[in-house]
Order: structure tokens, then C-alpha cells, then sequence
């Protein structure tokens, strides 16, 4: 172990999804600053319209708010092109020793400048994740977070979705002048000629 290194990982895709776990066993205090949860300038899905980058994947809010720092496998689904990660292809990988918990001293948003164009594309992108990064900050070991029973995630996070709808944003419209906020793409189907649809924020 080197002497007073303090790693910034980012890396957790194409073999090394285990990086800050095997750094924070090996004694070194970690910041968490996952490219596929906590790189704001990704775009937030595959729109052609929608800003930012995708070479670690899309990044809606949602995605920020199930980041685990203690279970980064767990939450590590996909690849950069949107391919399901099985347990298997997890088998070598070392998850985080209760032990090293401490080691992992915090988590860190990144928005970098290529393709920010002025303060409303700042704005948008990094609202509202990073109300969902401030969630898993201060709280990193939710309750769903020991079970694989996703309704009760699903649950947990309609109830996050609906603080930031009814609470959150509509204090982002108005302070200072108001934020330029993301507002998620709905989605829709037409099912026996009647359009439904449905939006991760129940206030729009």
C-alpha cells in the first residue's frame, strides 16, 4: 500500500466494476465518482436531441438515486452499451468487505465542460440528479438496498420522485429567478386505441 494516496475512482466498467472495492480492501480511503452513476455530463437517454455523452451509458436521475457505494456490483447493471451484467460474469469480481466500509469516504458528482454550452445546460444537467446524489450521500445504505425484491426499490423510489415533483422542483422554478431543470421524457403506448402514458415525476 502507498502512503497517503487518496484514489478518485471513477472506473467501474470493462473489467474493472470492482476497482473501489479493491482499492478500499486494500486500505486506501476512496471517493466513489462512478462514470455510469455520478457523471453528470452524460446524457440522460438516448434521444438525439438530448445533450452529453454516452460512452458510460445514460444517466437519468433515477440511476444516480440507486447507486450503492457499499454494493457497487449490485447496482452496476448494465455496460456502457446497455448489456445486462449477470452474477456470473461477476464471479471474479471482489465485492467490499464490511471491514473496509470506512474506507469509502464519500461519493463525488463529476460534470465536465466539452459539451456544457452556458448556465441553462449546466442547470441541466445536474438537475435533478443531484438531489438524487445528495440522497445517497447522506444515506448510502438504504432498506432496499439488502433485498432483491425490486417493488420494494420501486416503491422507495416513486416516493423519492414524488418529493422532487411536489417539493423540489417547483422551489428550482422559482429561486433566483428559476433553474433549468430536466423534465423527463414520458413514455407512451397506444393500446387498443387509447394513448397511455406515464412520467418519472408525477407534478407534469
Amino acid at each position: 500500500m502507498i502512503k497517503n494516496v487518496q484514489p478518485y475512482v471513477w472506473q467501474n466498467l470493462w473489467g474493472n466494476e470492482d476497482l473501489g472495492n479493491r482499492l478500499a480492501n486494500a486500505g486506501y480511503p476512496v471517493v466513489l465518482c462512478n462514470v455510469t452513476h455520478l457523471y453528470f455530463d452524460l446524457a440522460y437517454d438516448n434521444d438525439p436531441r438530448e445533450p452529453g455523452f454516452y460512452w458510460g451509458g445514460f444517466l437519468d436521475a433515477r440511476k444516480t438515486y440507486e447507486l450503492l457505494p457499499f454494493d457497487v456490483l449490485k447496482c452496476t447493471k448494465t455496460d456502457a452499451m446497455g448489456n445486462s451484467i449477470t452474477h456470473e460474469d461477476y464471479k471474479n469480481k471482489q465485492a467490499l468487505k464490511k471491514e473496509a466500509y470506512d474506507n469509502i469516504l464519500g461519493i463525488q458528482g463529476q460534470l465536465w465542460g466539452e459539451t456544457t454550452k452556458g448556465q441553462q445546460m449546466l442547470e441541466y444537467y445536474y438537475l435533478p440528479r443531484i438531489i438524487c446524489l445528495a440522497e445517497r450521500a447522506w444515506n448510502p445504505q438504504p432498506e432496499w438496498a439488502s433485498t432483491e425484491d425490486k417493488t420494494i426499490l420501486d416503491v422507495a423510489w416513486n416516493q423519492f420522485a414524488n418529493t422532487i415533483a411536489q417539493t423540489e422542483l417547483p422551489l428550482f422554478s422559482k429561486w433566483s429567478g428559476g433553474y433549468y431543470y430536466k423534465i423527463p421524457t414520458p413514455g407512451a403506448v397506444i393500446k387498443k386505441g387509447i394513448l397511455h402514458a406515464n412520467i418519472f415525476f408525477t407534478r407534469f
